[in-house]
């Protein structure tokens, strides 16, 4: 996969998916990108921006979880 961040716009709908298709619990995907499990919440919940690189580490570890 090729990062492209021109295209990236934050939105909790779509890290909220992708969160919720990676199969691991959200402490499970916490500690494994490093980052608080609050932080994956605020980032679902619209509290905060999800950023490209985190986004783009998500989309890395689903693909790495569901063997695509």
């Amino acid at each position: 996969m090729i990062p492209n961040a021109k295209d990236y716009k934050s939105d909790p709908a779509k890290t909220r998916e992708l969160v919720e298709s990676i199969d691991m619990t959200q402490q499970a995907i916490a500690d494994q990108i490093g980052v608080d499990r609050r932080t994956i919440q605020n980032w679902i919940s619209g509290k905060k921006k999800c950023s490209f690189c985190a986004f783009f580490t998500l989309q890395s570890l689903q693909e790495g979880t569901n063997g695509q």
